[in-house]
């Protein structure tokens, strides 16, 4: 009988596979001596997949995103998808903004695509509320404060007193009025004392 030699095998009437559809191909052994096929077999080639590239996100306020894909492979394939929000909430304090950061996720294939929004929430101000008044003398006063949100926040403010006298006449006392007064987030404080100057009496 003749007997053949095979040679490397070759590829042909190859189909290239798409992302969702497998590609083939014949593998064909042919006898190297004489070119006489000898054996002939169809591979699968498996499909690619797709390859998704965001393109786009688009916020819908805080509450919502959509995520825009396309396939690198193939422009036609370009789903949209709507996304998971989550959020990370720390609150606002006295004197430092708070915030709340949104982060909307979606699973595509496997891999997960992230994206963040963060909204400021402004800090509060304090809230002081006047615990009382220290004089030193009469030729200041100090006011404290506290903050009703955060005890731990104190304030002092020291003033010099306004005087106000009204002369003693020989019948009548007079006096001596010191007033001290201090504006604290737009609320003012007044505190004030007295001396009295006794009246002349007639000379």
């Amino acid at each position: 009988g003749e007997s053949h030699t095979p040679g490397e095998p070759v590829h042909e009437n190859e189909t290239a596979p798409t992302c969702t559809d497998d590609g083939w191909y014949d593998e064909v052994v042919y006898c190297s001596d004489c070119g006489r096929e000898m054996s002939r077999n169809r591979r699968t080639i498996p499909a690619l997949g797709h390859d998704y590239e965001c393109v786009d996100l688009v916020w819908d306020g805080y509450s919502s995103a959509t995520w825009y894909f396309v396939c690198s492979r193939d422009e036609s394939h370009t789903p949209t998808l709507p996304s998971e929000i989550t959020t990370e909430r720390t609150e606002p304090s006295c004197d430092e903004d708070g915030s709340v950061i949104y982060t909307a996720s979606v699973t595509v294939d496997g891999w997960i695509w992230r994206s963040r929004r963060t909204e400021t929430l402004p800090a509060l101000g304090h809230d002081y509320e006047l615990t009382g008044w220290s004089w030193d003398g009469c030729s200041a006063a100090t006011a404290s404060f506290v903050c009703g949100r955060d005890a731990g926040h104190t304030k002092t403010v020291t003033v010099t007193p306004r005087i106000t006298r009204t002369p003693a006449t020989c019948e009548w006392d007079g006096s001596v009025v010191y007033t001290a007064s201090v504006t604290v987030s737009g609320e003012t404080y007044t505190d004030s004392k007295s001396e009295t100057l006794p009246a002349l009496g007639h000379a």
